[in-house]
């Protein structure tokens, strides 16, 4: 997760300069840091307060375009992180049947 911080970060620089990236850095740390992505309900709240912050930096800027292009960065990588922890699951619950007939024939061995 600590590469998509770095992208939410960058994503807000770009829009706000250097106090983007600062509302980030403490968004996140008062919030109890980048484990608050994986929580759907953390999340937004991290993004309202965002939301909220960011105008105050800058009225005029395309907030609404960073808080969206925001929420598409963290969605996309959640759903590859879900998709990779299943598949990681689906793979090692598969492994005690692959496991199986080595067990037995070791155990087989060591019996003789």
């Amino acid at each position: 997760m600590q590469g998509l911080s770095e992208d939410l970060k960058e994503i807000a620089a770009a829009y706000l300069s250097r106090e983007g990236r600062m509302i980030i850095e403490k968004g996140l740390q008062e919030a109890g840091g980048n484990r608050i992505l994986f929580d759907d309900v953390k999340t937004a709240a991290f993004i309202k307060q965002l939301e909220k912050e960011a105008r105050g930096i800058d009225s005029n800027a395309r907030i609404d375009e960073m808080i969206d292009l925001m929420k598409s960065e963290i969605a996309g990588r959640l759903a590859v992180n879900r998709w990779c922890t299943s598949a990681i699951a689906q793979r090692l619950s598969s492994t005690p049947r692959l496991l199986g007939p080595v067990r037995r024939h070791f155990s087989r061995r060591e019996a003789s």
